[in-house]
């Protein structure tokens, strides 16, 4: 600053003037440390009230009878653990905040422009919308050049050069099927409104890089025929979605073909049936039942592959991981061994009421701390081990300078 004051100085004030803003500062004084204190310890009580309903909680699944460690997933935990993994999105599923509208500098190929920067792109907020309108206007090669650019062999020795040892890899269901030979009819409908492209061989190549560099790989249908929810995740943002739209079977199909397909890769060691799913546990636990069936019979097996279960979101580990997968009607270790758990640990968007109180008290070493301790915590009355699949622990009040 050079020595300037932040403000302008003022004239110097009257003896009189002084003595009254005396007056006014000590009335201040004398009701503000009341207030805070007030509410330092309503914030204090409720935060202790909390952990005590944790704590009473977490005993209560320690003493359920039904609650047994899954010694195969705890196995294979050991045997890959450290995981420093990264996320290759963006990518076989077009989530256009992670695309961008403009370009995306590439490892192997320099500047690649986004599919969503194409003058027919429009507005379009999502891969369905913009697929449509790049097939109406003959340009859905602009798909295919970016994913052949975003994601190369360049990168894989990339992360193995940096000390990368796993990547998680979203695929959605029009991927992981056939190719249709280009510039086809069939290549040109692609599937259900959706650009297939290359297709599984896209996949292929994502296996043959991990396994040249000695990379271990998550596989994960991020996007589900009928969506497993209304966002743009599952490639169409529809604000109707309704659960009922889930389309199981046609899950189960992309599950099937994968798991086949890459059943004796070496690199891949764990797969995951669903991204996000806001789906009914009536619903998802069925669903997930019969996936794990579906990937064990497709010869992944259990003691080389683990099956990845997402918790999304903090009160997934009680409705879910709790109280629905370790049930006996649920997945419990015995029956279905070697399921890990996936946390996406996005604090910075946390559900209301809590972001803006969670901004102005929390700080990054909160959330680095005693947060995810008490997470883990939680988790580990569980009886399945946990990795983070995705994570962002900045608040708008951390990303201000």
């Amino acid at each position: 600053m050079g020595g300037e004051p932040l403000l302008p100085a003022a004239s110097e004030p009257s003896a009189t003037a002084r003595e009254r803003g005396y007056a006014r500062l000590t009335d201040a004084q004398k009701s503000a440390p009341h207030r805070s204190n007030v509410a330092g310890r309503a914030f204090l009580l409720g935060c202790a009230a909390l952990a005590l309903l944790l704590v009473v909680l977490a005993l209560l699944a320690r003493l359920a009878a039904w609650n047994r460690r899954d010694v195969v997933a705890e196995a294979w935990m050991e045997r890959h653990t450290p995981l420093y993994g990264v996320n290759v999105g963006g990518w076989l599923v077009l989530e256009k905040w992670l695309c961008g509208t403009t370009s995306l500098r590439t490892k192997c190929c320099g500047e690649v422009a986004s599919p969503y920067s194409a003058a027919a792109a429009g507005d379009s907020e999502d891969e369905f919308s913009l697929t449509a309108r790049l097939r109406a206007a003959d340009e859905l090669d602009a798909i295919d050049a970016f994913r052949s650019a975003r994601v190369s062999s360049v990168d894989f020795e990339a992360m193995a050069s940096a000390g990368v040892t796993a990547v998680r890899v979203p695929f959605p269901w029009w991927v992981a099927r056939e190719p249709a030979p280009p510039g086809s009819e069939a290549w040109r409908e692609g599937a259900g409104g959706y650009h297939v492209g290359r297709g599984i061989e896209l996949l292929d190549q994502v296996v043959s890089n991990a396994e040249r560099h000695s990379l271990s790989l998550l596989l994960e249908l991020h996007a589900a025929p009928g969506g497993q929810s209304g966002r743009q995740t599952t490639g169409r943002s529809d604000p109707t979605w309704e659960p009922s739209r889930f389309d199981a079977d046609g899950a189960l199909s992309a599950l099937r073909l994968v798991a086949t397909r890459y059943n004796s890769s070496r690199s891949v060691v764990a797969i995951s049936p669903l991204n996000e799913p806001e789906l009914p546990n009536e619903v998802l636990l069925p669903y997930y039942q019969r996936a794990y069936e579906t990937v064990r019979g497709s010869g992944m097996r259990a003691g080389q592959v683990a099956f990845v279960l997402q918790l999304y979101g903090l009160g997934a580990i009680f409705s879910l991981g709790w109280a629905a997968l370790d049930s006996p009607e649920g997945l419990p270790a015995a029956r279905y061994p070697n399921i890990i758990f996936d946390l996406h640990l996005y604090y910075g968007v946390l559900v209301p009421p809590f972001p803006a109180l969670f901004d102005r008290l929390a700080s990054p070493h909160f959330v680095a701390g005693p947060l995810v301790h008490l997470e883990s915590m939680l988790l580990d009355v569980g009886s399945r081990p946990a990795l983070t699949g995705e994570c962002d622990a900045a608040t708008e009040r951390w990303r201000s300078p």
